[in-house]
């Protein structure tokens, strides 16, 4: 009986520890992704003024 009880709570210990992490690792890569949305952005609004410095485009 208690490698049953044993075994029950490392299951449980074991699944509650993969969600946790899984959580973690998906909140890591959202933000990551909103990051190069915001670089892609700026490289993109840069590569179209031009790059001559006045503002103005081409």
């Amino acid at each position: 009986m208690t490698k049953w009880i044993f075994w029950i709570f490392a299951g449980v210990a074991l699944l509650l520890l993969v969600l946790e992490h899984r959580a973690h690792v998906l909140g890591w890569w959202l933000h990551a992704l909103l990051g190069l949305c915001v670089v892609l952005l700026y490289l993109v609004i840069r590569a179209d003024s031009g790059g001559d410095g006045d503002g103005h485009p081409r």
